[in-house]
């Protein structure tokens, strides 16, 4: 999985165990269709702590397009709970 922010991309390592069981935890407790600011700064860290903290919360809201912030969480968690299903788009360039 990547993102781009600043024009620069970020390509998040495999996922550790952990961050798979708040994965669950997230799309247990959380309505992604009705949420509040606090939550989506708490699915924001999420997705800063997938990528290993090279960016920041301030970073996604500065850089990242407002319309897709939940298409990113969402897209994150799917990375991390079936991580063989992404692509780094890598394998879309060999073909």
């Amino acid at each position: 999985m990547k993102i781009e922010l600043n024009e620069k991309t970020y390509i998040a390592p495999p996922a550790k165990a952990k961050m798979f069981r708040r994965a669950l935890v997230i799309t247990k407790e959380y309505d992604l269709e009705n949420i509040t600011a606090d939550t989506l700064d708490e699915l924001l860290q999420f997705v800063v702590e997938v990528f290993g903290e090279k960016f920041t919360i301030e970073d996604i809201y500065e850089y990242h397009l407002s319309g897709d912030l939940i298409g990113l969480v969402s897209e994150t968690i799917q990375f991390v709970v079936n991580p063989k299903g992404q692509s780094d788009g890598e394998d879309d360039k060999k073909k």
